[in-house]
């Protein structure tokens, strides 16, 4: 699977599951320190603001990370702080764990560019996470809602892939289906593209290889 691109990923899933609302993907996620490539299994961490009293949690979503996973983040998503920040980096370097993916803002750029981790967010603020947010919940399901009006829903070691086109998540029982749809997928890919570069049109290389009829 890491050799695969998340687009790949995308497709096999779709073909897999042509009904899916959201498809595995985070959108407007950008990488702010490291490598564009991650991937590992996913611990996630909800969030809720602060002046909703909520119960904190008895052991730091940092600490409760296993190594090797990769944290997701999941502020509420109207907010402007930020959910992780350069301490929180130097923690999760020397506990390794994989990379941070938060679905929200983060801060302190060269303390995250020094850590050496992936870090995947929607943005940055000046602000921290303590006088706002209060982590609720670590390595239980989330549900997140999506730009399309749907909700996305994620189990910890539900599996992460990360690249240059964004973020996708997808159920780790059908890994092993992804690769094998994935496969024939970039075999097909590799066919239309020598026959493009040959010259042939789209519509009827597309109709070859893919299946696809002609409009």
């Amino acid at each position: 699977m890491a050799d695969f691109s998340t687009t790949t990923i995308s497709d096999a899933l779709y073909k897999l599951c042509p009904a899916a609302d959201t498809g595995g993907y985070l959108p407007d996620l950008k990488l702010f320190a490291g490598s564009h490539c991650l991937s590992g299994p996913v611990f996630p961490v909800q969030f809720e603001y602060k002046w909703s009293n909520p119960a904190p949690m008895a052991e730091h979503f940092v600490d409760a990370c296993p190594p090797g996973s990769v944290l997701l983040l999941c502020p509420p998503s109207d907010a402007t702080n930020a959910c992780f920040g350069g301490l929180l980096a130097s923690s999760a370097k020397t506990k390794s764990i994989a990379g941070v993916v938060a679905n929200g803002r983060v801060r302190d750029l060269e303390e995250l560019e020094s850590s050496g981790m992936s870090i995947f967010a929607k943005g940055t603020s000046v602000c921290g996470q303590s006088p706002f947010l209060v982590p609720v919940k670590a390595g239980e399901p989330v549900q997140i809602e999506h730009e399309n009006g749907h909700t996305m829903s994620v189990k910890p070691g539900d599996q992460l892939f990360a690249d240059r086109n964004g973020v996708i998540i997808v159920d780790s029982a059908r890994l092993n289906e992804i690769v094998e749809v994935g496969v024939k997928s970039e075999e097909t890919d590799e066919l239309c593209r020598k026959a493009l570069l040959e010259g042939a049109g789209v519509k009827e290389t597309f109709a070859k290889y893919r299946g696809k009829p002609k409009l």
